[in-house]
């Protein structure tokens, strides 16, 4: 299996320890976000990007590349 077919088929390996998911704990917009970036496509994920780096990656970095306000 190519690394395209396995990503599509499996969820990101930082997803049990992502801390933006706090940001959002008691708003269903995190569901969102797990769909169009945790799941599947992972690799496009800013946060995935930074943390296989190994850069630090703050909170409140949305999976697009942006920012929130905390």
């Amino acid at each position: 299996m190519n690394d395209q077919n396995k990503e599509k088929n499996s969820d990101c390996t930082h997803m049990n320890r992502c801390q933006m998911y706090g940001l959002f704990e008691l708003d269903d917009s995190v569901e969102v976000w797990k769909i169009l970036y945790c799941r599947g496509t992972y690799t496009r994920c800013e946060r995935y990007k930074m943390a296989e780096r190994g850069l630090r990656v703050l909170p409140n970095l949305l999976p697009n590349g942006q920012t929130i306000e905390v």
